[in-house]
């Protein structure tokens, strides 16, 4: 059996698919296996799949119908043959030492995690960094606190799982979500986990398309919204007791879901017709799981209180009267300098 499998759903990716196989095949780690999962795709990447596939014996091919990354992920979990697992999106790569360092702090047990870099399609690159942890280092179960583990549990790509405990707890992708099926995931394999080893060095590079991450908009989205919140729910009841200050923080967590969707509605990019936004914003001030978590939780300053009172007209404006705020500010500032925004603040408090 080899040490390693990596499953990797294939959709929509004959642009960044020859990137993304190479850089896992050239790892120094070389007792792997890949299993890439062509999930109905349109485009050429099932030929590019058979194609690698034809090369390296190490390489695993499924083709399915169009299910969705969860199904196509689980589909790659019953296949594996490794003793860990590992994920990696069709249009992101990992650096040539990524698994071998990893596997080298693996044991009985433990999660393995790394950093991430984050490649924007300009070129430019931000760190994607676990900020609550200054550098590597084991935790235990009681290290994990709830503050932590909204922070740990975002991508199952930076992470390798002992597959014995994924097989043994029967953890799954869940399926039918449009976001947080990673943290569902991790949420129960942290929770079952004996230690988890975090290693902060960014070993993974995430690509993001500058175009197509322009806040694409779903009408649905605070639906979904509320099922990745049950779902999470349900997970921090089996793998971490019901603890009550875990479920408080990842229902904060999702209240940045609401908010999220509200300053994709007010971007200029946005092609939803006003008359739809505006319905949109008004369901998501009257959506009743959204002001409990409001009412409970102070989250999202001004917005949360626009939100509460349903000012709908204020929020739908609300980005563009604050970056003209904004520009007016540092329009004064490359003029006059700090005196100028000093001076006019003093003439604000006079009135």
């Amino acid at each position: 059996m080899p040490k390693l499998s990596v499953i990797v759903p294939v959709y929509r990716a004959e642009s960044f698919l020859n990137k993304c196989i190479d850089s896992i095949l050239s790892q120094t780690l070389s007792d792997l296996e890949l299993i890439l999962v062509e999930d109905g795709s349109p485009d050429r990447s099932g030929e590019i799949c058979d194609a690698w596939a034809a090369k390296d014996s190490r390489i695993q091919v499924i083709h399915q119908k169009n299910a969705g990354v969860s199904v196509a992920r689980n589909r790659g979990l019953d296949a594996a043959r490794g003793d860990y697992v590992g994920f990696i999106d069709s249009d992101d790569w990992v650096d040539r030492d990524m698994y071998r360092r990893m596997l080298e702090n693996a044991g009985e047990g433990t999660l393995v995690m790394c950093d991430t870099l984050t490649v924007y399609e300009d070129g430019t690159t931000a760190p994607d960094t676990i900020r609550q942890l200054p550098e590597s280092r084991i935790l235990r179960h009681e290290d994990c606190t709830p503050e932590l583990m909204a922070e740990l549990a975002g991508s199952a790509c930076r992470c390798i799982y002992p597959r014995k405990l994924i097989c043994d707890r029967k953890i799954q992708f869940p399926q039918g979500l449009k976001f947080s099926e990673d943290l569902v995931f991790n949420i129960y394999a942290m929770g079952y986990a004996q230690k988890i080893c975090y290693l902060k060095e960014p070993l993974y590079m995430r690509y993001v398309n500058l175009e197509s991450c322009v806040n694409t908009v779903h009408p649905d989205y605070a639906q979904h919204g509320k099922r990745a919140a049950e779902e999470t729910e349900r997970a921090i009841a089996a793998a971490w007791d019901n603890d009550p200050a875990m479920q408080s923080a990842f229902l904060t967590r999702y209240a940045g879901v609401f908010f999220n969707t509200l300053n994709q509605l007010r971007q200029k990019h946005c092609t939803m017709p006003a008359s739809q936004r505006m319905k949109m914003i008004r369901e998501i001030c009257c959506n009743e799981d959204f002001r409990t978590i409001l009412k409970q939780r102070d989250c999202g300053g001004r917005e949360r209180l626009l939100v509460l009172k349903k000012r709908y007209l204020t929020l739908y404006f609300y980005e563009s009267w604050l970056d003209r705020k904004l520009q007016n500010v540092k329009e004064l500032f490359e003029e006059q300098g700090m005196g100028g925004i000093f001076r006019k603040c003093v003439q604000k408090l006079k009135r």
